[in-house]
């Protein structure tokens, strides 16, 4: 029922909206069911143009504080079945204990379904993908969020600039 309220106030002819809303940042984020950022210490995050883009990005600079999630996440309202997260990132000395990873969680009481590959070091615009699969109960509505894996504590650490671009999930 949210989603539908939210749908319903979005401006424009939308055919169909896609399952990941403002994967490639064209919009400021909303709130609803698009992008949410949310104040962390140590973390500074902007919607920007850069070069290799054809548009904004979403732009992520950690400044070596203890972090556990990144502020960015994304509500998700996906049926049971599977699917894959597309992704185009770049990163400049990024470091943390264990990299810096993309979570799908379940908002119920299945949590975590999906991790990425750790992100971190140095490295020029890549794509990526992440096969998961929601299940057919337990898991009503979902989030995607950027965070560190690492334990509390201050191996949880994280410098460096991250760059995230063309967000997208198939079915």
């Amino acid at each position: 029922e949210a989603y539908a309220r939210w749908a319903g106030m979005l401006s424009g002819d939308h055919e169909r909206l896609p399952l990941l809303y403002n994967g490639d940042f064209s919009g400021e984020p909303a709130g609803g069911f698009d992008w949410r950022v949310t104040r962390v210490a140590g973390v500074l995050i902007a919607f920007e143009p850069v070069a290799g883009s054809e548009g904004p990005v979403a732009y992520l600079r950690f400044l070596g504080r203890r972090v556990g999630a990144s502020g960015l996440e994304h509500p998700l309202l996906l049926a049971p079945g599977s699917y894959r997260l597309h992704m185009r990132m770049r990163a400049q000395a990024l470091h943390s204990e264990s990299g810096l990873q993309w979570q799908i969680a379940c908002d119920g009481p299945v949590n975590v379904i999906a991790r990425s590959e750790p992100v971190d070091g140095s490295f020029g615009w890549r794509t990526e993908a992440l096969s998961f699969d929601i299940p057919a109960s337990g898991c009503p509505g979902q989030w995607l969020r950027l965070v560190n894996p690492t334990p509390e504590g201050a191996a949880q650490a994280v410098g460096g600039e991250l760059w995230v671009d063309d967000m997208r999930i198939d079915r």
